[in-house]
């Protein structure tokens, strides 16, 4: 049986957290513990939209103890991921997030304001549903961005618009330019005016 090393890749894109694959990068969980630790406190829960082995989830019980809802349509984690969501409060819920009225029934769980994450199959289709949904001061992120979302796409450019969504930069390099984490992290966040 072949030992698996934490530190590196265990697919064609994941890593391994809290025993269970994760698609995020360590510097999306760095930048978003600033984010949502430090920079912008006051999410009072968070809803994930695509739960896949669960390990993302876990990280966001942490951050959100009690108040972590993560969402698929199908439930893909093992046991121990089952027990670590057991002792961190994190709720799964099996829906369709690309149904409107399901993603509306959880949304109405969370506590305002709240974090909003999309990692489902159809990111830009699960970010137009949910904009607007969101109310003042409450977070949405996307992964994925430059491969499955794309910023600059007509629709998704307006709805930001549209809803007043304002970028959050992550961090300021040497010369001051504003970085918004897509590099870094393949992730990106706006907040609700």
């Amino acid at each position: 049986m072949q030992e698996l090393d934490p530190w590196k890749d265990i697919d064609t894109d994941g890593y391994l957290f809290a025993n269970a694959p994760m698609g995020q990068t360590w510097g999306n969980l760095h930048w978003l513990s600033l984010i949502l630790c430090n920079n912008y406190t006051g999410r009072k829960s968070c809803l994930e939209i695509g739960t896949w082995h669960g390990a993302f989830s876990t990280f966001l019980g942490l951050i959100f103890p009690n108040a972590t809802i993560t969402a698929d349509i199908r439930d893909q984690r093992s046991e121990h991921t089952k027990w670590l969501h057991h002792l961190l409060g994190v709720k799964f819920e099996q829906a369709d997030c690309h149904k409107v009225d399901e993603l509306r029934a959880l949304v109405n769980k969370v506590v305002r304001p709240a974090f909003f994450f999309c990692d489902g199959g159809n990111k830009p289709k699960e970010f137009l549903l949910l904009a607007p949904m969101l109310q003042e001061s409450d977070i949405i992120g996307v992964h994925d961005v430059g491969t499955e979302f794309n910023c600059a796409d007509k629709k998704i450019a307006e709805c930001i618009d549209m809803y007043q969504l304002i970028a959050i930069p992550m961090y300021e390099d040497e010369e001051g330019k504003l970085s918004y984490g897509v590099t870094e992290t393949r992730s990106m966040y706006w907040m609700k005016k």
